[in-house]
């Protein structure tokens, strides 16, 4: 994505810690 990783991060806290596995998911592409 291009918003960012800390931009993921927060999106992650807004939704709960279930979406954290997509906020990990997205890092890994990024890298």
């Amino acid at each position: 994505l291009k918003l960012g990783t800390w931009q993921g991060v927060y999106f992650c806290e807004f939704d709960g810690p279930r979406n954290r596995k997509v906020y990990i998911k997205v890092m890994d592409t990024g890298k």
